[in-house]
C-alpha cells in the first residue's frame, strides 16, 4: 500500500481488503459500510490520517478501534 493524499475508491477498497485479511471478526461488508460512514462522518482528511497508519504502521488494531469494530 502506498500512501495516499486524498480518499478514493481504489484507496477505500486497498484498506478494506488489508483490513478484511487481518481479522476473522467482521465481514467485508461490515468493514465496508464502517470504512463508508467513517469516511462521511470524520472527513477525508481523518480517512487518509487512517489509511497512511495502516499503510506505514501496519496498526491494524487502532484501525479496527477508531471504525467502532
Amino acid at each position: 500500500m502506498e500512501l495516499i493524499k486524498t480518499p478514493s475508491f481504489n484507496a477505500m477498497d486497498n484498506l478494506l481488503d488489508i483490513l478484511a485479511k487481518n481479522t476473522k471478526s467482521f465481514s467485508s461488508e461490515q468493514i465496508h459500510q464502517k470504512l463508508g460512514t467513517y469516511l462521511l462522518l470524520s472527513g477525508s482528511k481523518k480517512f487518509v490520517e487512517l489509511y497512511n497508519d495502516v499503510a506505514k504502521n501496519k496498526n491494524y488494531t487502532k484501525a479496527f478501534t477508531t471504525l467502532n469494530l
